[in-house]
């Protein structure tokens, strides 16, 4: 079975493991996670051949909202980026009209 590759850019270690847990429940799907916490080191996972998908937090040490979502779909854009975010439903909701 292939591992769909995920890239999960979130800065707070409670959070991503939450997320971890939740993706290792799964028994029908495996997913191949990596987990970085500002937007310099998920930038630099982003290849040709990777990841399947990207979940991210609007929030990151060192940048936020929107740069996030900007920076992220330039380099990647064929892959879907799922924003992750608690408390910012219009940030989230300006993130989805951007694509």
């Amino acid at each position: 079975m292939n591992s769909i590759k995920v890239l999960l850019m979130e800065d707070d270690p409670k959070d991503a493991l939450r997320l971890r847990e939740m993706l290792s429940q799964e028994n029908n799907i495996s997913f191949d996670l990596t987990c970085v916490d500002t937007l310099k080191k998920g930038l630099n996972y982003l290849t040709p051949e990777g990841p399947d998908v990207i979940l991210v937090d609007l929030f990151l040490r060192g940048s936020q909202g929107l740069e996030i979502i900007r920076a992220v779909h330039a380099k990647a854009q064929k892959a879907p980026i799922i924003v992750l975010t608690k408390s910012h439903e219009e940030l989230g909701l300006e993130a989805i009209r951007q694509g």
